[in-house]
């Protein structure tokens, strides 16, 4: 039999420049780079947002594990960026 559940995923290491913890679509924006900084937004749940709020502040460095979806709407394809842990 085939196992086709996705075991590896990307990881991004930065320090949080904002944290917003909104209704819709709450995400975390994180630095990343060393000398062009670039900003990386990353979608989360809430339940998992919730936890990221009560444990971390704005300049905290963190590695997020994630994966990316995409999808085509109206012709024009929209990604995001999808949080599923905290690593550090």
């Amino acid at each position: 039999m085939h196992d086709t559940k996705q075991i590896y995923y990307n990881q991004v290491k930065g320090q949080i420049s904002q944290i917003l913890n909104i209704e819709n679509f709450p995400s975390i924006v994180l630095q990343c780079g060393h000398d062009r900084k670039r900003d990386v937004n990353i979608c989360f749940k809430p339940i998992l947002m919730s936890e990221i709020v009560e444990k971390y502040e704005i300049g905290d460095n963190i590695s997020i594990k994630f994966f990316i979806s995409s999808r085509l709407k109206h012709g024009r394809w929209y990604t995001m960026c999808n949080g599923l842990e905290v690593i550090t």
